[in-house]
């Protein structure tokens, strides 16, 4: 008969590594003797609060989670059937699909991460942020962000492999949140690790592309700091696959973007109706003969695809010809001060909108849910709404975004990118609640110059005196004798914690504010707000 083993008793006091790793801890103070003489940092006999992470989750108090693998078995297979697949938008999901999973068991900063994103990821599902198990959720993702940090936190500097890809999960999970101004620190951080350190092939070929792609955040919310890859795109003579013409098609788009963003003064500012310095052309050649190049390239891999692969990889495709034709636009209007030119690029915003609904008319296309980490088809369609004065495609734009569009994608909020498109096409068509009659004859009728939005600024989200969260919407409009002024209006939001928003092609520039004639503050009514 077997012996039964004599039980010992568990000591419940000693350092946090030491019960991490399971051995009896000596218990100096304030460091033990054990940590040190194996070379590792003592965290002491207790949890140092000032060390977490400024997570913005609720947290009641006297609650505290065990170790409990149920919960995070769970947690980890809701990323790799639900979270995982949703997370790129409309771009090949491999990297979060596969990619990550792949250092989930042998990096412990990694899987903590994904149980974070995990949990922030199902409670914006579940769309209830007040129930008890939403909270519980919020606490567990706390807990594993603060791990995940904690696992980095080691005298020895991490495997850059380990950095960049905790770094990117780092920026979804404050995206996850909304919180900007940290999501963009983080890939900040990233893309000076990218510049300044050796990495391997496959970590740009992986996540360099979505570093790209994300770090064109600044240029949508108010930072005019670039933070881009060094090296030019190389456009081959043909394409390999959609993922080259992708990675090729991020590398022009955020060039486009900084472009416009510094030529912003000839557009709004001081340098209105200025000619461009050679400089500044120069660049703007640059974009329109990799434009070219992008679009001879990827013709003639389409030509050699077969018609079975182009069509299960519609949903790509036509994200790609997005991205396309608002290069294609951008990079030709860095220096009107007319909003009529934008007329001459009607034919690229029907294209963008017939896609759009192509894709929108599959059955099988797939279902948007509440959040994307990458920047989805909305601020494109939102482009093509306010950008296009055709009263027909506009509309059209503003339904697409409602059947493709993620609640959430990056940074934007598509509700409030529907709410300001909307009043956009109101002011510039002249149209209100009440008058049905010009909605009616507005179509094929282009309106005046004097009528478009030049420009739009969105404030934060801010409580009024009667408890309403809205936020204000400036609107930079023209006069007749070509001079601006701001129309300033208040629209009702959710609440304060909204994602925020962005859109191409407008920014926030400084202009001289007594160079402007402010109008009144208008408040819309929560009805009209929701009408889009």
């Amino acid at each position: 008969m077997q012996m039964l083993r004599k039980r010992n008793h568990k000591t419940r006091s000693g350092c946090l590594i030491c019960k991490a790793r399971k051995i009896k801890c000596d218990e100096g103070k304030p460091t033990c003797q054990r940590c040190i003489s194996a070379g590792r940092k003592c965290q002491g006999l207790g949890y140092n609060q000032t060390s977490y992470s400024h997570l913005a989750l609720y947290r009641p108090q006297n609650h505290v989670l065990g170790n409990n693998v149920k919960t995070d078995s769970r947690a980890i297979e809701f990323f790799c059937r639900v979270a995982a697949p949703s997370l790129s938008g409309p771009i090949d999901p491999y990297f979060w699909t596969n990619v990550v999973l792949q250092f989930c068991d042998h990096e412990p900063a990694v899987r903590h991460s994904i149980m974070t994103i995990s949990s922030l990821f199902e409670n914006l599902q579940s769309k209830d942020n007040s129930s008890a198990v939403a909270t519980q959720r919020s606490v567990f993702a706390l807990k594993h962000y603060n791990a995940a940090i904690r696992e980095l936190q080691t005298p020895h500097k991490p495997d850059i492999v380990l950095a960049l890809l905790t770094c990117l999960m780092f920026v979804c999970i404050e995206v996850l949140q909304s919180n900007g101004d940290v999501a963009i620190r983080h890939c900040h951080h990233g893309m000076n690790l990218i510049n300044t350190s050796n990495p391997p092939k496959w970590v740009l070929h992986y996540l360099l592309p979505i570093f790209r792609r994300m770090s064109i955040l600044p240029f949508y919310f108010g930072d005019s700091q670039p933070m881009g890859y060094s090296e030019s795109p190389t456009i081959p003579e043909s394409f390999s696959s959609y993922f080259q013409a992708q990675t090729s098609i991020d590398a022009i788009y955020n060039m486009t973007i900084q472009h416009f963003r510094r030529t912003a003064d000839y557009r709004l500012g001081d340098m209105r109706n200025e000619p461009a310095t050679p400089e500044v052309l120069l660049e703007q050649y640059e974009i329109h003969d990799l434009l070219e190049q992008w679009k001879s390239s990827f013709d003639k891999f389409e030509a050699e695809t077969p018609q079975d692969l182009i069509q299960t990889s519609l949903t790509s495709r036509i994200w790609l010809f997005h991205v396309y034709e608002v290069c294609m636009v951008l990079s030709r209007v860095q220096f009107v001060t007319d909003e009529m030119d934008y007329d001459a690029f009607i034919p690229n915003f029907t294209r963008m909108v017939e896609g759009a609904r192509e894709l929108a008319g599959l059955r099988t296309r797939p279902t948007p849910s509440e959040f994307h980490f990458e920047m989805g088809f909305a601020p494109y369609l939102f482009f093509a709404a306010i950008k296009c004065r055709v009263l027909e495609t506009r509309i059209e734009a503003l339904r697409l975004m409602g059947v493709l569009c993620a609640a959430q994608e990056s940074l934007w909020n598509s509700h409030t990118l529907q709410v300001v498109a909307q009043r956009i096409i109101d002011l510039e068509h002249g149209i209100s609640e009440q008058d049905v009659d010009t909605f009616v004859t507005q179509y094929g009728v282009l309106p005046p110059d004097e009528m478009r939005v030049r420009h739009f600024v969105i404030g934060p989200a801010e409580s009024g005196s009667d408890g309403s969260v809205g936020r204000e919407l400036t609107f930079y409009m023209t006069t007749k004798d070509g001079g601006l002024y701001l129309k300033r209006e208040r629209f009702p939001t959710k609440g304060p914690n909204e994602a925020a928003e962005g859109a191409p092609g407008v920014f926030e520039v400084d202009l001289e504010m007594d160079k402007l004639s402010l109008s009144e503050i208008e408040t819309w009514s929560s009805t009209r707000s929701g009408s889009v």
